[in-house]
């Protein structure tokens, strides 16, 4: 409010009418108390009808034209969803929608005041009764007040004769008495308390001095130059954040309502003053309110000057007020238009958050500062507070950039002489300075550090994270002490320092310190039987109001650690966990770690010292081995056990059994233990043990089995004429048999059970035959004896199908007899899907028919029914009925009359068997299993397989060695054979599929199979055209196949890999292509015989090795295409290979003689050529077959090159060329 103090005399007259009012008042004060409300002059606040509707009751409030009337309603913290004011009929709504005019003004509401307004401006035609109402989602609550308009000036009451009559403001007015005053109201505060606290009000600093008083609830001016009563402290000097204070407190009743502070300055003769309202109300009505107080960790703000800081605290409820306490304890509230000097209030969306703009700041913003928020709901009132650290980071030059430290937790660092220890620091973002502090406060850096010899600072760098790293050691005595790590860290426009203060300590575990002011508790104590190698974890809890404060362990030897970084205990381990205090985990090693330890937590709860023991024990039992470790006796028997490996602790040994220990000591195994159980009986049976020991118990397990004497049953066998045997008879435990026939000729003999094989079983083995074994648990053998008889094969039971028809449905039924049980049953359909029957179960237009086995008479059925059958269900299908012992297979013709009404679906279904092979292309190299496959629609009686070149292959179930078959069965329609070592490349070619029926008038059906077998590597060696009769010898993998190597053997044994090269060899070589070349221009004619090459693929422990064919040749008087000519037929380079023209040709002398060199190559040839023709005659009359097939192909080989010796047009060799020499004098063994 706003009004203008003209004259002294109107001062006086005022003041009368004025207290006049206040008393009226105080009247209204007193009746709104009683009914739950308050209503002072400066802000009448309400109490609400809670009943939906109004009383009678009307509250008679008289205003001064010009006067605002502030009025509002206490809703005790309730939701309100609609605020409005009702005057003569009309309603002006302010919440949720704000209808503020000129007249009414909304508001802001807070918990405790939900419904607020103001009537701006009071005039005559203002008066007569106003009503404020708010509602909530249960009902609908007002409150009427009757404004009573004094048409008098709003200047403080004067008496008649120009006395005031206020003699409580004297001091405060009659200062200004003769000038004008102009009054502004700044923003009401509203504070929430309780009794015993105190509550500040304050005005900020302005640029020129205020005369500060303050106005108490009950209206009385209290200048803060004078003396103050009890219950407020005045403070009006003005300081660098505020004009003037008061602090009001330990509140009481008598502090509850409207207080005002002013401060008065003036100009010359106008009186400026500015009044800052608060409102002070207990919580939720209860003077005796208790509230939640959270006080954050001081939060050290390092600041360089100029910067600001933004600090915040945030609950989960919206913020009621937001405060700053200054250095010098000024509690200031900070809201939205408080201009307290370089302090503002940040504005944000989330209203649960406190957060104050500080800054530019400058020294006066030193000290320690406390932020702190009250915030209000429906379950609490609730203060947070965060004490603020305000320091310069860099004294001497405060300008300098500000980081913000962080004081990280001090580490203490156990260590011996003679270690390293490391620390370090982690940041984000760039890496400003790593620096220590040591133990005599000398400073070092990266850089001045590299040449301290014990103390080392490194740093490294990822894309986000940077660390600081220091390396103190070798430890030495005057490196003991406390140190300080300091690293420095930016990103983006955040300054971060880490300090790290770490103590280096030596620590003698004989005489550790003891703390006698603890109070001890013993936890229960723990016990571990474990083994050497095992590991136990011992820990202590962590109390739910307790904080560790340190952690020891003491060892068997009484030597006494503490659990802290650095720590080192052979067989121990430091461990930390949730909700844990202290922990180790204990690996037993050695016999040091047995024993009693104790584990010691010091902590400090709710500020008691308390020192929790656990005492725990490590109690080792060893397993040591036992001989035996199990024994399998007859009854009757006596036991004999002993220790493995002896042991000085015989005299502790002890033998323990199931049920008995009495046994006698073995005099030859004392030192082991050795023990004789007499006459054993089957409740012996079970676990025995030998214990012996003293700190470590060792323990040797014996599993004993006692078997009862039984005599053997008959086991008389009835065998198959011609049928081979592989059967294993006799007892289950037998650990040794001999089986002799009846002729007294051994037959098997060996350890375990009883296998009697036989190749083929014959009329010659009737007979009685004799077993001898021994079994488990016996030293002596026992003999029995058994009778073979032999009886002719039974042939195989055949299967019975049926097709039964009936629109919609088919169903197929196999049927076979036999006394096994059937485990499975399938369908194989025209187009070979198989289909598997299951009893219960059906799928698409597929089901179960009748029962899919029967277990109760020895006729086993295998049903299939199909509904409205497809075309291509049409045909022959063929059915396998699997027992335990054997498969049966039959075929039944599936044939719808009503689904083969079309023509051209009745002849496109296979009613007849036919022959058809698998695979009509068979294609493999010659290292590949080769397997061809054919098969028919029905059994068959024999099968065989025709190679290109007339060889017949018979094969049937059991063909085993070059080749075997590969098929479900004759019965099953099935005829096919494997060659498990492969085909060669001559087999390459036409074969053929026969088989023959049962029906021995039907004919034998064929089926075609190409064959393509490719060689698995290719060798040849030929000639260039070239001047120096260049001879190449190459070999290369079926599909250009990736190589370890490429190696070389010549026939004299000479061998060497494309690495490696003999000078006078070029390597032509394409390894990753599968292609291995040399070329030896001007071969000698040792080079031109027969070359092996060997190659070796990834991934093959096995090499590949071919021979290629020898390149003697004649030179001819002139110059002729070779047979490895490049324009010859079949010739190509290797991959990736052109050829360079590298030396000169020759020129051609067609009409020069002959030398005399070529003559005498003439005449060794014919020799040669004879002697060839003679053996090849001898060979073919005197040696067998296949020395007549070896001597035609030679005598071909010498044939073919004597005929190319007379097509070369190559020059003879110079006789020094007949040998070359290797570089290498060793020689490969040719392959």
């Amino acid at each position: 409010m706003v009004a203008i103090i003209k004259t002294a005399a109107v001062v006086r007259r005022q003041r009368s009418e004025k207290m006049l009012s206040r008393w009226q008042n105080i009247v209204c004060v007193c009746a709104l108390l009683l009914a739950g409300g308050v209503s002072t002059y400066d802000d009448v606040q309400l109490a609400s009808d809670t009943v939906n509707g109004n009383d009678d009751s009307v509250i008679d409030i008289t205003v001064k034209v010009g006067e605002d009337l502030p009025v509002s309603i206490f809703t005790n913290f309730v939701t309100v969803t609609r605020c409005y004011v009702t005057r003569d009929g009309d309603t002006i709504e302010l919440s949720p929608n704000d209808q503020s005019n000129g007249k009414v003004e909304r508001r802001d509401p807070n918990p405790l005041v939900g419904c607020q307004a103001t009537i701006r401006d009071i005039q005559e035609e203002d008066a007569g009764i106003w009503e404020l109402a708010y509602e909530t989602a249960d009902n609908k609550n007002s409150s009427r007040i009757n404004v009573i308009v004094d048409a008098q000036e709003t200047n403080s009451g004067t008496d008649d004769n120009g006395n005031g009559n206020d003699s409580n403001n004297n001091s405060v007015e009659e200062a200004f008495v003769e000038t004008e005053v102009i009054t502004t109201t700044l923003t009401q505060i509203s504070y929430s308390a309780r009794l015993g606290v105190e509550r500040t009000i304050t005005l900020s600093r302005k640029d020129y001095d205020e005369v500060c008083y303050v106005r108490t609830p009950q209206g009385v001016n209290i200048s803060l130059n004078d003396e103050t009563p009890a219950g407020i402290q005045a403070f009006p000097s003005s300081t660098h954040f505020v004009s003037c204070r008061v602090v009001i407190g330990p509140l009481e009743d008598a502090h509850q309502g409207n207080w005002l502070l002013c401060g008065r300055h003036t100009v010359g003769q106008i009186t400026q003053e500015r009044c800052q309202p608060v409102v002070i109300s207990w919580i939720n009505n209860n003077p005796s309110a208790t509230w939640d107080v959270t006080t954050n960790a001081v939060s050290n703000q390092p600041i360089h000057f100029g910067m600001t800081l933004l600090p915040t605290v945030r609950s989960r409820v919206a913020a009621q007020t937001c405060h700053l306490i200054t250095p010098a304890g000024e509690d200031l509230a900070v809201i939205t238009n408080s201009d307290y000097p370089g302090l503002q209030r940040v504005i944000l969306r989330d209203t649960s958050v406190c957060r104050i703009d500080i800054g530019p700041v400058n020294g006066d913003f030193v000290g320690n500062w406390t932020l702190y928020g009250t915030f209000a709901s429906n379950f609490g009132f609730t203060l947070l507070e965060q004490p603020l650290n305000v320091f310069i980071y860099d004294e001497e030059n405060p300008f300098n950039q500000a980081y913000n430290v962080t004081n990280l937790a001090a580490v203490d660092v156990l260590v011996n002489m003679g270690n390293i220890m490391t620390v370090n620091i982690t940041g984000t973002g760039t890496r400003d300075l790593c620096e220590v502090v040591t133990n005599t406060g000398e400073r070092y850096n990266e850089a001045t550090s590299a040449v301290l010899p014990h103390i080392n600072i490194t740093s490294t760098t990822s894309s986000s994270r940077s660390l600081c790293i220091i390396h103190v050691g070798p430890i030495t005595e005057h490196l003991l002490g406390d140190w300080l790590l300091i690293g420095k860290f930016r990103r983006n426009n955040l300054f971060n320092e880490s300090r790290l203060p770490f103590n280096i300590i030596f620590d003698d575990p004989r005489n550790p310190t003891p703390d006698n002011s603890r109070i001890v508790e013993n936890l229960s104590p723990l016990n571990f039987f474990t083994v050497f190698g095992a590991q136990h974890t011992a820990s202590i809890t962590l109390n739910r109001n307790a904080f560790t404060q340190s952690c020891h362990l003491r060892t068997p030897d009484n030597l006494q650690y503490i659990l802290m970084a650095g720590f080192n205990l052979p067989g121990v381990e430091m461990i930390t966990g949730s909700g844990m205090s202290c922990g180790v985990r204990v690996r037993v090693e050695a016999a040091a770690i047995i024993g009693e330890w104790m584990l010691i937590s010091r902590q400090n709860e709710r500020g008691s010292l308390i020192e929790r023991r656990l005492s725990f024990t490590i109690n080792v039992e060893e397993t040591v081995q036992a001989v035996p470790q199990t024994a399998v006796v007859a009854e009757g028997n006596d036991l004999y056990v002993r220790l493995a490996n002896p042991t000085d602790l015989f005299t502790t040994c002890s033998l323990h059994g199931p049920f008995r220990n009495n046994a006698e000591v073995d005099e030859n195994f004392v030192r082991s233990c050795g023990y004789i159980v007499r006459g054993l009986t089957v409740a012996d049976s079970g676990n025995w043990q030998i214990i012996y020991g003293n700190a470590v118990t060792y323990r040797a397990a014996i599993r004993v089995t006692v078997t009862p004497r039984s005599a053997l049953q008959d086991q008389d066998l009835l065998l198959t004429r011609d049928a081979p045997l592989n059967k294993t008879i006799g007892p289950e435990d037998a650990i040794y048999c001999r089986i002799e026939n009846p002729s007294g000729n051994t037959v098997f003999e060996g350890f375990g059970r009883c296998n009697l094989v036989l190749d083929r079983v014959t009329k010659h083995h009737v007979g009685v035959w004799r077993m001898t074994v021994a079994t488990e648990g016996r030293i002596l053998t026992e003999t029995h004896e058994f009778v073979l008889n032999v009886t002719d094969a039974v042939p195989k039971a055949e299967v019975t199908t049926s097709v039964e028809t009936n629109k919609p449905v088919v169903a197929l039924t196999c049927s076979v007899a036999s006394a096994v049980d059937v485990t499975a049953c399938k369908f194989r359909d025209p187009s070979g899907k198989i289909i598997v029957v299951t009893q219960g179960v059906g799928e698409d237009r597929y089901s179960y028919h009748s029962v899919a086995a029967s277990l109760e008479s020895s006729e086993h059925h295998c049903g299939l029914r199909i509904t409205n059958p497809q075309v291509e269900d049409l045909g022959l299908w063929r059915c396998a009925i699997e027992t335990e012992e054997d498969i049966y297979y039959g075929f039944l013709t599936v044939l719808c009359p009503w689904a083969m009404m079309d023509p051209e679906v009745a002849a496109a279904v296979v009613s007849e068997p036919t022959l058809t092979a698998e695979t009509s292309n068979v294609t493999a190299i010659e290292i590949d299993v080769v397997t061809m496959h054919c098969s028919v629609q029905t059994a068959i009686r024999y099968c065989y397989f025709r190679a290109q070149n007339g060889t017949v292959f018979n094969v049937s179930p059991g063909t085993t060695g070059a080749f075997e078959y590969a098929g479900a069965g004759l019965d099953a329609g099935e005829c096919s054979i494997r060659f498990p070592s492969g085909l060669v490349e001559t087999d390459s070619g036409t074969w053929s599929c026969h088989v023959g029926f049962n029906d021995h008038h039907e004919p034998e059906q064929r089926a075609s199979i190409n064959v393509i077998i490719n060689a698995v590597m290719v060798a040849q060696q030929y000639h260039l055209d070239d001047s120096t009769n260049t001879l190449v010898v190459m070999a290369s993998v079926h599909s250009q196949r990736s190589l370890d190597y490429c190696r070389f053997v010549r026939i004299d044994g000479l061998g060497f890999t494309s690495e490696d090269m003999p000078t006078g060899y070029e390597d032509h070589s394409v390894v990753a292509g599968g292609h291995c070349e040399i070329r030896i221009p001007n071969p000698t004619i040792l080079e031109q015989h027969p070359w092996t090459v060997v190659v070796r693929i990834p991934g093959q422990d096995v090499e590949i090795a071919r021979s290629t064919d020898h390149t003697l040749s004649l030179p001819g008087p002139g110059h002729t295409d070779s047979p490895g000519n490049t324009d010859a037929p079949g010739h190509t380079d290797a991959p990736g290979h052109t050829d360079t023209p590298d030396h000169t040709e020759r020129p051609d002398h067609p009409d020069g003689p002959p030398n005399r060199s070529n003559a005498g190559m003439y005449v060794a040839w014919s020799l040669v050529l004879i002697l060839a023709v003679a053996l090849f005659f001898a060979g073919w009359m005197l040696g067998s077959r296949r020395r007549r097939e070896w001597t035609y192909k030679k005598g071909s080989a010498i044939r073919d090159s004597f005929r190319r010796t007379f097509t070369s047009s190559k020059e003879g060799l110079p006789e020094n060329q007949h040998n070359r020499q290797y570089n290498n004098t060793n020689t490969a063994v040719a392959a």
